[in-house]
């Protein structure tokens, strides 16, 4: 059986562009702590504000009177703006503080982590990081292609999807492009040639985790070569899926192991069972997959490997446009789990350490939500041999988005989910 790569080139007047230094995504954030308000592991950990005139001493004389003394204090405010404290409250304590006339306030601590905006970005990490449409989105290719959207996630560059091994399936990577900072290398070449003659394995690999165009931007990436320049076959899919799951059983068990994701950005337009089988009994095996749901406009589940979201917990990925729409190629369905930007993205390419090109296709929806599991198991370690649970996790963090083929989830990294946890942005500045 043949299989094709899922994506279509865009014809451009330039269609290759030069692309910036990976070091300078790095030099073009901004820092911000846009706070995740999360109050897991606060569950018994209180503030309270009290109103004018109310002293430190008065609140601890009246807990005193109340037989209020199994509490441990973290803090106290004293200043000449407002007065309170924080810490450790058992429930029937704070039973009797919420009738305190002298408390302003009285709510559970949360957590507030940094978080970066990287203001370089191609359109799809801007889309996947925030709750609604582009506005005033670009309609000429050139623009479109450009790279100076913004992308904002939680965290440091540093911590996206490190340690995280990412396996992409395709035709191979040009590990030696600069936007990959070494972190790219060959695990296996169906032809023994370690080289992307095509250029799609390496776009991919630039949306999951190159430095500039990349969601999971720290990430290790391991090319699993199985095409040649258009296509290629079952079996030799089913081997590097082998030669995956060899090197996944010695990475976790090693101490920096942060989990493995595999990326397909491939598929038949008609059903194979052996690989929808290998497929299965890999994910069983702790592998979180996200793979192509095809491009010929049709029910998803007619089509391999997305049809084996029926029978085990991957991630089928549809297309859609910089204006919201379903990508007029993309497949469809109950077996397409969640949508993702893929038409007109911008990412690295073959031929040349600093070449990049724009292309099209639900090969380029795939990988924008492998960076998001990769970016998720570092936000979530015990996902980490958790398929189905990330696959929740990615569903619970989704929108919601109305297409011609009616509401479906979209891509979302939490930023801007209503599902997810609300975030507070506090402040913000340039880095030096």
């Amino acid at each position: 059986m043949q299989f094709t790569i899922p994506s279509t080139l865009l014809l451009l007047a330039t269609s290759v562009f030069a692309a910036p230094h990976p070091k300078s995504a790095s030099g073009d954030l901004q820092d911000s702590v846009n706070g995740v308000v999360s109050t897991t592991g606060f569950e018994n950990h209180w503030i309270a504000l009290f109103h004018d005139n109310h002293t430190l001493d008065g609140f601890f004389q009246n807990m005193h009177s109340k037989n209020c003394s199994q509490y441990t204090m973290t803090h106290t405010y004293n200043n000449t703006a407002f007065k309170g404290v924080a810490g450790h409250f058992p429930p029937d304590h704070i039973s009797m503080m919420s009738v305190m006339s002298e408390l302003k306030s009285l709510e559970r601590s949360s957590e507030v982590k940094l978080s970066d905006v990287q203001t370089n970005a191609p359109w799809g990490l801007q889309r996947v990081s925030q709750g609604s449409a582009i506005a005033n989105a670009p309609q000429d290719g050139v623009r479109i292609a450009a790279i100076d959207f913004k992308y904002q996630f939680e965290g440091k560059v540093a911590g996206l999807g490190k340690d995280v091994d990412i396996y992409v399936i395709d035709t191979g990577i040009n590990t030696k492009h600069v936007d990959f900072d070494g972190r790219a290398s060959f695990l296996f070449a169906f032809d023994g040639v370690e080289a992307d003659e095509e250029g799609h394995g390496t776009h991919c690999a630039g949306t999951i985790g190159s430095t500039t165009f990349g969601i999971a931007k720290n990430a290790n990436i391991h090319a699993v070569k199985v095409l040649g320049t258009s296509s290629g076959s079952t079996a030799d899919i089913i081997s590097g899926i082998d030669k995956m799951l060899v090197n996944h059983e010695k990475r976790k068990g090693q101490s920096n192991f942060a989990g493995s994701v595999a990326s397909m950005s491939l598929g038949s337009p008609v059903r194979s069972s052996s690989l929808e089988e290998a497929v299965s009994q890999a994910s069983a095996q702790g592998i979180h997959f996200s793979v192509a749901a095809g491009n010929e406009n049709q029910d998803a589940c007619n089509s391999s490997p997305a049809s084996a979201t029926k029978i085990s917990p991957i991630v089928a990925v549809g297309a859609t446009t910089i204006d919201d729409d379903r990508a007029s190629f993309s497949n469809f369905g109950k077996c397409t789990t969640i949508f993702a930007p893929g038409q007109d993205i911008t990412s690295t390419w073959t031929d040349g350490a600093n070449k990049i090109n724009t292309i099209s296709g639900t090969s380029m929806a795939c990988p924008h939500v492998t960076g998001l599991l990769a970016y998720l198991l570092s936000l979530n370690p015990d996902l980490k041999l958790d398929p189905k649970g990330l696959k929740a996790k990615l569903l619970q963090t989704s929108i919601p988005l109305k297409t011609d083929k009616g509401t479906v989830p979209f891509a979302n990294n939490g930023f801007g989910s209503t599902n997810s946890t609300q975030h507070l942005k506090l402040r913000s500045y340039r880095r030096a």
